[in-house]
């Protein structure tokens, strides 16, 4: 199983195949907009049925060869800023997302051969 990004959203012409995040990552709902802070400096939201639900995905990304990491890089430059379609690694599951990582870092595990990295995704409609 993997994950497949690809851009733009409606016919790709862009694509690239990772292999699926390691267990344990997370999906965190949120709702509402930003308001303000509490004293300890916390954001607030508010909770409406007028705010859509955004969805984080945050994906650690192992077992990622020189190539394919040479492709990521590629391809999160030639995206950026822009929504791409994520085809989820369950297979039948797709969404349009954003890539919110300020960096994308690259974690050397093997002797420049093996790499790992996280994927921060905001689910758009």
């Amino acid at each position: 199983m993997s994950i497949v990004l690809e851009h733009p959203t409606t016919s790709p012409t862009l694509s690239v195949t990772l292999p699926s995040p390691e267990l344990g990552d997370t999906e965190a709902p949120s709702y509402g907009n930003v308001f303000g802070a509490n004293r300890n400096n916390e954001l607030l939201n508010v909770y409406d049925a007028g705010h859509p639900t955004t969805r984080m995905r945050v994906w650690r990304i192992r077992k990622l060869t020189k190539a394919l990491r040479d492709e990521l890089q590629n391809f999160i430059q030639q995206t950026a800023g822009d929504a791409i379609k994520v085809t989820h690694y369950d297979g039948s599951t797709t969404f349009n997302a954003l890539i919110t990582n300020e960096d994308v870092e690259y974690i050397v595990i093997k002797d420049d051969c093996n790499y790992e990295t996280t994927l921060q995704l905001m689910e758009v409609s």
